[in-house]
């Protein structure tokens, strides 16, 4: 399988989907099966890491950027990424805790369309070009002569690189072959108290993902939500293996993760 990917670096999805082949805005077919996000790259850098209010901030800008989906001609091909070799990396510093970290993941990996990610995410590789382009850029510890560490072994990892690194091989994994995620559409809700709930189906299958955007643990009214759930009351989590009932209300706890099965 062979592509082309067109690096429209515009700060907008009408303007990113007009390079899309097929795209019945454009007089000239670009022929272009694939185009970059950009917009969704720089919205990840604070959206993930900040508080999310009632009206505003955090991931009300995520909400707001997928209503523009429809824009594009083929959605399945619109590359999603959330750094690369020319921008800022995800992390600027090394973190503390991976709350927001693991919300990026989840999100990049459970959205419609194909995720690119850049090499050292999963160590949780950090830098600016505001330092140098090197900064953005450097090799990873073991894969060199001289290197005091080797970070290709989890012996040469640190307990936070090996948390991240097992929290993205367990959602690559389990994406790979999921065509439900790959191949589904996607129906998400305004924000309630801050938590973010979305669902990828196809026909009467489905996962749905619930995201809480704040550093407080909220209950929320899942009646919004009844034409997702669909009268099914147990489900299991992806992510803690753990079964969950939806009955009228959901607690949950500060920046926590549901998938639902």
């Amino acid at each position: 399988n062979y592509n082309i990917v067109g690096e429209a670096w515009l700060n907008n999805s009408i303007g990113t989907a007009f390079w899309q082949r097929n795209n019945p805005s454009n007089p000239n077919n670009t022929k272009l099966k694939s185009v970059m996000d950009f917009k969704f790259m720089g919205l990840s850098h604070s959206a993930f890491f900040e508080e999310t209010g009632e009206w505003g901030g955090g991931l009300h800008g995520i909400f707001d950027h997928m209503t523009y989906d429809f824009i594009y001609p083929d959605i399945y091909n619109v590359l999603r990424f959330l750094d690369n070799h020319d921008t800022d990396r995800l992390l600027k510093e090394y973190p503390t805790e991976l709350s927001g970290w693991k919300q990026a993941i989840t999100f990049l990996l459970t959205m419609p369309g194909t995720p690119q990610i850049y090499y050292g995410t999963e160590l949780l590789m950090n830098g600016t070009k505001g330092r140098s382009d090197g900064d953005i850029r450097l090799d990873v510890p073991g894969g060199w002569s001289g290197d005091k560490v080797n970070q290709f072994t989890r012996e040469g990892r640190d307990d936070l690189q090996n948390e991240a690194f097992d929290f993205l091989s367990k959602l690559l994994h389990w994406r790979k072959g999921n065509d439900i995620i790959a191949y589904g559409d996607m129906k998400h809700y305004v924000l309630q108290k801050g938590v973010y709930v979305y669902e990828r189906y196809i026909d009467d299958e489905s996962v749905l993902v619930f995201m809480n955007g704040t550093s407080n643990e909220v209950e929320i009214n899942l009646d919004r939500y009844t034409e997702s759930i669909m009268g099914k009351s147990e489900w299991t989590d992806f992510l803690s293996g753990d079964n969950i009932s939806l009955g009228q209300t959901l607690k949950l706890s500060p920046k926590e993760i549901l998938i639902l099965e």
